[in-house]
């Protein structure tokens, strides 16, 4: 499930991707700061999970929504949450059951809460790293 995301995300400017093996994720950096991350699991290294940056009133209303939606896994439970691929592995203590309009959200849902979570850390960058990065610019 969403083969693409690497793709998309690392596509945005200033996104620069660390692999972090002892947890099996890569995460996803704009300015230094993590706005994703990509679970990974078995030997072709496929995604298991993504873990995106958002607002708590996101976070409760997509948890509302969708049954793969919890809180952020291994992160701040505030300000990120986590699209699981298999409800099984969702834990037990995020499981909203009574999820109303499905499992998964929309490709398209999933591209625009990752354009949201890199937003939210690109405006809190200083301008000159949003200008280095707008440029092309490694900022330092």
């Amino acid at each position: 499930m969403y083969e693409w995301f690497d793709g998309y995300v690392r596509a945005k400017p200033g996104v620069t991707v660390e692999y972090k093996p002892e947890w099996q994720w890569l995460r996803y950096f704009v300015g230094g700061k993590s706005f994703a991350h990509a679970a990974l699991s078995g030997e072709g290294g496929e995604a298991h999970a993504l873990t995106l940056r958002c607002s708590e009133l996101d976070i409760d209303a997509l948890r509302q929504r969708y049954k793969a939606a919890a809180p952020g896994y291994y992160t701040n439970k505030k300000a990120f949450l986590t699209l699981w691929f298999d409800l099984a592995a969702v834990p037990e203590r995020d499981r909203l059951a009574e999820a109303p309009e499905g499992d998964f959200p929309s490709d398209e849902q999933v591209k625009a809460l990752a354009d949201k979570a890199y937003g939210l850390i690109f405006s809190k960058l200083t301008k000159k790293q949003q200008e280095e990065i707008a440029s092309g610019v490694s900022p330092q």
